[in-house]
């Protein structure tokens, strides 16, 4: 399991007080059972059980013997209710966040459910194709991730087993029953909680030849999409995957950052041990390994994201580099670092989390040698230069745009 909370930050007790990094409990009350969640930042709807979540908690069911797997399980909640209420049967559950799937660990703890497994890789194909009597999806953001996970759920269940499929209007889960019902034909739908719904098929065959888009690179099962991208005067390539940040192409802050790093005249990186936070798919880490950094250590807590920079280092036959699964930092990288870089997240869900940004800054603040600096790309309208100042002995603005700015924070020698 990717560590959380304390785990993550042990040898760092600088900044164990950081809000971002302590978990809560909650109860819940789900199918007449009295549940306690375990939760923190850093996951969409952190502080509740989503409607989505109760819909399918509410109607997924599992007989004995049977085997269900649950796409998005989130802290947890969902995956508790539906084991409980069949607890001879066995439910995996996976995510793509490494930070949902240990918080769903010790929620599954703290309620003793036992006939749960969690996978932390970024799919159960092929090694589980056609070993699912019913598959749960919680639909997730972005209208390519839902098709990506609709394929898969296809491939992993048994003909004639049971998807479910609930998420709310304003994500796009109207558009994605109407995907789903090319793959599996008319739906059923089940309810409706606050602004979502809940709909089910039964499995009659494969995936129908005129669905061209369950063939599309990345969201075809096995696939990856593949980007081409000059980086000072070189030529590289990265596969990305849907929900994946900018994972279409190279987007303007991560570009912006680069041409600042990148410059003739600056070149921090050059023969440094760097530490790249929030890696994506590896762009900014892959680029300054192949340009002269002595060796990058790169940190991300989703796990396609992981898996697209493994896949992309290979690819550029980088070698200069390690990726670490972490909630913003991971205990196994190892500063002092020269220079951090970051194209930090700033949202968990819709809302930007400003526990999450503090959270960064102080971890790499941290991770900073003396007379090292921190350099990161963000949108004006984030409060990053006033949350760097607080801990930075100087802050400036390398290069900008009307839209995001390059700022530097500058350790002083002791």
């Amino acid at each position: 399991m990717c560590p959380i909370a304390g785990k993550v930050i042990a040898y760092n007790p600088v900044v164990t007080s950081i809000p971002y990094f302590q978990t809560h409990t909650f109860e819940a009350m789900i199918n007449g059972q009295a549940l306690r969640v375990v939760t923190k930042p850093g996951i969409p709807r952190w502080r509740e059980v989503s409607p989505s979540a109760v819909l399918l908690a509410g109607h997924v069911r599992l007989g004995p013997g049977q085997r269900g797997l649950l796409m998005g399980c989130g802290h947890g909640a969902s995956a508790a209710a539906i084991a409980l209420q069949g607890v001879e049967s066995r439910l995996l559950a996976v995510d793509p966040c490494c930070i949902a799937l240990s918080l769903t660990e010790q929620t599954l703890l703290l309620n003793r459910v036992a006939n749960v497994e969690l996978l932390q890789e970024i799919s159960v194909l092929p090694r589980q194709a056609g070993s699912f009597d019913v598959v749960a999806i919680d639909l997730p953001k972005g209208r390519k991730l839902a098709r990506r996970w609709l394929v898969e759920g296809c491939e992993a269940i048994k003909p004639g087993g049971f998807i479910y499929l609930a998420g709310p209007n304003e994500q796009g889960i109207q558009a994605a029953i109407k995907d789903a019902r090319e793959l599996f034909g008319a739906e059923s739908i089940l309810g409706y909680k606050k602004g979502n719904r809940i709909a089910r098929w039964k499995k009659q065959g494969e995936i129908p030849p005129a669905c061209e888009w369950a063939g599309e690179p990345g969201i075809a099962s096995g696939t990856w999409h593949l980007l081409d991208v000059e980086l000072a005067g070189r030529r590289f390539q990265f596969k990305t995957l849907p929900g994946v940040f900018s994972s279409d192409a190279l987007d303007e802050g991560t570009r912006l950052l680069l041409s600042a790093l990148l410059a003739p005249e600056c070149r921090p990186f050059a023969g440094e041990r760097v530490l790249d936070l929030g890696c994506g798919y590896g762009a900014i880490g892959i680029a300054l390994a192949a340009l002269g950094a002595a060796h990058i250590d790169m940190v991300d807590s989703d796990l396609p994201s992981m898996a697209c920079t493994r896949e992309s280092l290979a690819l550029n036959a980088v070698h200069n580099a390690t990726v670490y699964p972490g909630d913003v930092v991971c205990e196994a990288t190892r500063g002092p670092y020269a220079l951090v870089v970051s194209n930090p997240p700033f949202h968990a869900g819709k809302d930007v989390d400003y526990q999450m940004a503090e959270a960064f800054i102080a971890c790499a603040h941290h991770a900073v040698a003396p007379g090292g600096r921190l350099i990161v790309v963000a949108n004006k309208f984030i409060r990053y230069r006033e949350l760097m100042s607080r801990l930075f002995a100087r802050v400036t603005v390398l290069s900008e745009t009307g839209k995001f700015h390059v700022l530097e924070g500058s350790v002083a020698n002791p």
